[in-house]
């Protein structure tokens, strides 16, 4: 889906969440399921051996047809947009994102019904004149939110009033990953010339081998198994390094 940047980020960003709910949140999130950085640029794809797999778009795929399918098929009843069908989300998507920070989100999914053929550029233009929200809508969804944030229309309208802030403003893994002590060991490695990184691992494969042959021999021979097996190491990762091995 064609966003920008500022428009749709921290869906599942770990650090930027619980910072945001560090600085405004007033619970733990011990039982909100997450994953960091690391977790997805290497626990899941490198040990785990997990991938990421977006079926959609590799398949031919339409949105008034799908829907079709889902009316015929399961019953389903249009809600009447994208992600309105949660009160909430409603709410934001169709309210406080184009009052306070200024952009409408329906623009980047018409695009995408254009550019794949199920709309004209005219007929998007029209329907981009609609409201989000139909009046009558938007007050029962205002009452709703308010209630259930425990908020008044004074500290509503305050916060709205606030001056805008963006995903960039808070911590984050994406803006600030390159200087964490995660990013800078995955960037160390994933960086590290391809040669020098197979001979490290050459390196520790035949010390770990070394190792515990000389662990072998030290229960044999008490008082020389010790120091043959810090000669053997030491002689083992200075030829892997020099490319000898």
């Amino acid at each position: 889906m064609m966003v920008p940047a500022t428009w749709s980020h921290g869906h599942s960003d770990w650090r930027y969440i619980r910072n945001l709910n560090d600085m405004f949140g007033g619970r733990p999130l011990k039982t909100y399921p997450h994953y960091t950085y690391f977790d997805y640029l290497v626990k899941l794809p490198k040990i785990q051996k997990i991938a990421r797999f977006p079926i959609l778009n590799y398949l031919p795929y339409q949105k008034t047809a799908a829907m079709d399918v889902l009316k015929r098929e399961f019953g389903w009843e249009y809600y009447g947009g994208k992600h309105y069908e949660s009160i909430y989300t409603r709410f934001y998507q169709g309210y406080i994102l184009p009052v306070k920070f200024g952009f409408d989100k329906r623009r980047s999914h018409i695009s995408c019904l254009i550019n794949n053929g199920e709309l004209t550029r005219e007929d998007a233009l029209r329907e981009i004149e609609k409201p989000a929200i139909e009046p009558q809508q938007l007050r029962e969804d205002r009452a709703f939110v308010l209630k259930k944030f425990g908020l008044t229309e004074r500290e509503f309208e305050d916060i709205m009033a606030l001056p805008r802030k963006t995903f960039w403003d808070y911590p984050s893994y994406e803006r600030d990953f390159a200087a964490s002590l995660e990013g800078r060991f995955y960037y160390f490695w994933t960086g590290f010339p391809n040669q020098a990184r197979h001979h490290v691992k050459r390196a520790l494969l035949l010390a770990k081998r070394v190792m515990c042959g000389a662990a072998r021999r030290l229960l044999r021979v008490p008082g020389r198994g010790l120091y043959s097996m810090y000669r053997a190491v030491r002689s083992v990762v200075r030829r892997s390094l020099r490319g000898r091995t």
